[in-house]
């Protein structure tokens, strides 16, 4: 059924290349022996949940794979790790191997060692797949996993961690420890590290031309322009390279001009390199993943001008400062051999040159504070302008309706005057700055133009008239270069803020060792149920649907409770002591009071809040969970996309059960219409959005009823997804989720739902009348906990 992925392997490219093999062996929940046939197995072999946790210093994660049905014979399955975030020989150990399931035996853990070590990364992730199943059969979802691997470091190292959780102690770090402490972490990456060093080096074959152009010139000068007298003749600077000084011209103009090709070839390979590119994605995605960590109420603190200006300004200044260091390096060895070159020909030269970059650095640093701060309030002013047009086009809509384009408008031009200041003043702390190194190179040539020119044989000095000239252009270049390192550093000054916004974004704390632990338990109370009595039992339902050991374990509440700190900072109690059963394979419909926590205790089953460390939310682990909030979004892609998103369209059901779930919802043809269209478009990822053109209010909430019901989750959660809608339509679309619950999926064929999993739903109910479409109904209540409710089906219908 296709080959373990290699060694070192993306988890995509692996899954490309073995996907129609897998979906072979899932169709219609039948198995293939090795030989080929057809053979109906009444077992399937697949990971316990989903996802698994492990940290950096715990050396390995732990990975259960389970067995349910009838267990009798004995089974073999392989297993594979694949990268995803997390790379095999860095990140973790790549292990793959063959798994042996003696008869009755339900469950089996295979271990991944993990690397341990002190850099900083976000949480990675890599995939562990199961593949050709012998005397058994994948589980059609779960024959893939994911693995989180959480790493405990700070960002950019550990030597501030105890500094880095909230702004007003960043601020107080020092801009440049945090700066060398970033530049550990860039020299940590191979890549970086490698192309680095690369980059330095091609900088310094262009300080080598620099120094050759000023010999030549003093070559030129001194001995091919002057006939001295053969006694003066001494060493190879005072030979004709040839007898005659034409040609000599000539091939000195040549040693002048074709090195430059080389120049010109550096700067092409330096661009090359891709250092910013490695930078900037670095930073970006581990600021993505960083951010979907973080805990809901951080995560609802930060604006979204705030992320979309860290990812693309903040990040991208960061990674100007790291090439800004690369330069001022560059130029530190061009100024280091310009130096060597002046204390050669003329040693008195030097003592300007000297004190040239200590008063520039004296500056500097009186500068840094002012520089930081100015730069500080204009980056602040800059994200308030950019969340102010990202709230006036997120609500147009309202801004129309109230005819509030004046007011908005308004608003608009105080933020860009707040902005247009701290940029002004930033202007000109930035020009004066430029200014001192002009100003301080102009007074200290003008000293030794007249200094010098006594020191010139033909007035009575020692050196040469080449080495003056030579002296004078080196005194130009040096003093250029070194306004050009000054400039370098002081920009570096200026984006030590967004280093600091950076800093403060990434160690955010996230809820990902709660989840672990969360994940932990649920997955031991799952093995106690697999490994009981009703592991490996196999039996029917009334009508007919098989029914395993592992469909009777139900979804339980223990103690449930849950607070949310209020505006004024005090714990606020929502949930209290909620004690409840819920058997699989049935419809639960919640209703109550506004703020009465409905809304929180379905984001606890749904697995989107963490519950606290003394109450317990436990979903069977081999469940997928699926949470729907009321809120309806849409992203820039094609209907299609917006639908089914990343699955591929054979684990979705193929593109008519995409139809036949969209018919079902309610769309209108015009709307279904876009479906057709994508068929030709999606295999070209061609992103069309003119069909939210045609959406009614109604359609935002059929399109995400088709999303819940195309994923198919075996336990589906879904926040007030039919409050849009009138009582008729109402009704008629939760007999649609009532249909979800018992046909085990909706749009499949008919024969395959004996074999299918029990599925299971809690919906949040606006209507009253629509209780009689919900096996059971509770009422939610902040100080009676959760009350069933009785009611007569007929009556309501």
């Amino acid at each position: 059924m296709g080959a373990s992925p290699s060694r070192g392997k993306s988890v995509r490219q692996w899954c490309c290349e073995n996907e129609r093999a897998a979906l072979l062996a899932q169709e219609l929940e039948n198995g293939v022996d090795e030989d080929g046939e057809g053979v109906q197995y009444h077992s399937i072999v697949q990971f316990s949940t989903a996802e698994y946790f492990a940290t950096e210093d715990e050396g390995c994660a732990n990975i259960d794979i389970v067995r349910f049905g009838d267990c009798s014979n004995a089974a073999q399955v392989n297993y594979s790790t694949a990268d995803g975030s997390a790379k095999a020989g860095s990140d973790y150990q790549h292990a793959e191997g063959v798994l042996h399931f003696q008869p009755e035996e339900l469950l089996r853990t295979i271990s991944v060692p993990i690397s341990k070590d002190d850099f900083w990364e976000s949480t990675l992730e890599f995939k562990v797949v199961l593949t050709r199943p012998r005397q058994t059969r994948l589980g059609n979802h779960l024959y893939i996993c994911t693995v989180h691997v959480i790493d405990d470091d700070s960002f950019p190292t550990n030597k501030y961690s105890k500094d880095v959780r909230d702004m007003d102690s960043i601020l107080e770090v020092s801009g440049v420890g945090l700066l060398l402490e970033y530049i550990k972490l860039c020299m940590a990456q191979k890549a970086v590290r490698q192309a680095t060093f690369k980059y330095l080096f091609m900088e310094q074959v262009k300080s080598l031309y620099f120094v050759l152009t000023l010999y030549l010139q003093v070559y030129l000068v001194d001995t091919v322009l002057r006939n001295l007298p053969p006694e003066e003749r001494v060493g190879p600077m005072s030979q004709l390279i040839v007898p005659h000084r034409e040609t000599t011209a000539i091939i000195v103009a040549l040693m002048y001009v074709f090195p430059f090709g080389l120049v010109h070839l550096v700067d092409q390979w330096k661009l090359a390199l891709g250092i910013p590119g490695l930078g900037r994605k670095f930073l970006q995605a581990n600021l993505l993943r960083k951010f979907l960590n973080y805990p809901e109420e951080i995560r609802n603190s930060v604006s979204a001008g705030e992320i979309v200006m860290g990812m693309t300004r903040d990040v991208g200044q960061v990674v100007k400062m790291y090439m800004k260091v690369l330069a001022f390096l560059g130029g530190l060895g061009k100024a280091s051999l310009t130096l060597g070159f002046i204390l050669n020909r003329n040693k008195m030269a030097s003592i300007p040159l000297s004190i040239f970059p200590l008063i520039l650095g004296l500056f500097l640093l009186g500068r840094s504070k002012r520089l930081d701060t100015a730069t500080r309030n204009m980056l602040d002013a800059q994200d308030d302008l950019v969340a102010t047009v990202n709230d006036a086009v997120t609500n147009y809509r309202l801004i129309a309706d109230f005819k509030l384009d004046a007011y908005t408008v308004a608003y608009y031009e105080d933020t860009i005057v707040r902005y247009n200041k701290t940029a002004k003043e930033l202007g000109v702390i930035m020009q004066n700055t430029a200014f001192m190194p002009p100003w301080l190179m102009t007074i200290l040539t003008g000293i030794y133009m007249v200094y010098g020119v006594f020191q010139v044989r033909s007035l009575g000095g020692w050196i040469s008239l080449g080495t003056y000239l030579a002296t004078m252009n080196a005194f130009k270049d040096m003093g250029g270069q070194v306004g050009e390192m000054f400039m370098e550093l002081a920009q570096v000054v200026q984006l030590m803020g967004a280093l600091k916004r950076l800093t403060f974004y990434l160690n955010q704390p996230t809820d990902l060792i709660r989840r672990m632990e969360v994940n932990r338990a649920r997955r031991k109370l799952g093995r106690d149920a697999y490994t009981g009595r009703t592991g490996n039992s196999v039996g029917v339902d009334s009508k007919g649907h098989a029914i395993w050991g592992v469909d009777t374990v139900p979804l339980k509440l223990s103690q449930v409770k849950f607070s949310f700190c209020n505006a004024n900072g005090q714990r606020q109690e929502v949930l209290r002591s909620i004690n409840k059963s819920f058997p699989q394979g049935r419809l639960y419909g919640f209703i109550g009071d506004k703020h009465c926590g409905k809304a929180t205790l379905l984001k606890l089953l749904g697995q989107v809040l963490v519950p606290a460390a003394d109450c317990q939310v436990f979903v069977p682990p081999h469940l997928r969970i699926l949470h729907v909030s009321r809120d309806v979004k849409i992203m820039n892609q094609s209907f299609l996309k917006n639908l089914i998103f990343d699955q591929p369209m054979e684990k979705i059901g193929g593109i008519e059960r995409v139809r036949r779930v969209c018919e079902v919802a309610g769309f209108q043809p015009k709307v279904l219409a876009a479906l057709e269209e994508d068929e030709d478009t999606h295999i070209q990822g061609v992103a069309q959005q003119s069909w939210v053109d045609h959406l009614s209010m109604t359609d935002y909430a059929r399109l995400n009823l088709a999303r819940a019901l195309l994923m198919n989750p075996e336990c589906l959660v879904m926040q007030m997804p039919l409050q849009a809608f009138g009582a008729t339509e109402g009704l008629r679309l939760m007999s649609v989720l009532h249909k979800h619950v018992r046909d085990r999926g909706l749009g499949f064929p008919s024969h395959s739902q004996k074999d299918r999993r029990v599925r299971t739903a809690f919906v949040s109910i606006s209507h009253g009348d629509l209780c009689c479409e919900a096996d059971n109904v509770f009422e939610v209540s902040s100080t009676r906990g959760l009350v069933p409710v009785s009611f007569d089906r007929n009556i309501l219908k």
